[in-house]
């Protein structure tokens, strides 16, 4: 297992055993409240949120965002996710792609995606760091890994 495989193990874990809750950063959505104000004259069959993205209708403008992918355990999420943006006719973006760059065995954590979101407009992802150290080649094999509609570029912290 690379370090970078390790990592993602460890994200995962930390996610699901300990309390990941921000203490000093608020949100804002404290201050927010909503007043509850009906529409009766208004269908809900006549709301519509569709909208376009590139050559994909979404139906609603929303991208379940870069979670994880690169060890075993990312499989099973990715595959739910992927299922879930098929589904709700979403938009999705998996995990750093590093990992199965640097271990080609971990790409099945990935390619799974498509695999379950045959339609869906889907967001291969790299750390800005890898640009300056990546090739091309590189850079099509993340995007063919999931046959993506996109590439996003991410900036750590």
């Amino acid at each position: 297992m690379t370090e970078t495989n390790v990592r993602k193990e460890d994200h995962l874990r930390i996610c699901l055993e300990e309390n990941v809750q921000a203490r000093t950063v608020e949100t804002g959505f404290q201050d927010i409240h909503l007043i509850h104000r009906a529409l009766p004259e208004i269908a809900r069959d006549d709301v519509n949120l569709s909208t376009a993205l590139f050559d994909h209708t979404l139906s609603a403008p929303i991208i379940i965002e870069a979670m994880t992918g690169g060890v075993k355990r990312a499989f099973d999420i990715n595959a739910a996710l992927a299922e879930a943006a098929e589904v709700l006719g979403l938009a999705m973006g998996v995990g750093s792609q590093r990992a199965a760059i640097e271990d080609p065995r971990m790409a099945y954590t990935f390619t799974i995606v498509r695999k379950r979101a045959p339609h869906a407009f889907l967001i291969a992802n790299i750390g800005a760091p890898q640009l300056a150290e990546y090739t091309v080649d590189d850079i099509r094999t993340a995007l063919d890994m999931i046959e993506a509609d996109a590439l996003a570029v991410h900036f750590n912290p």
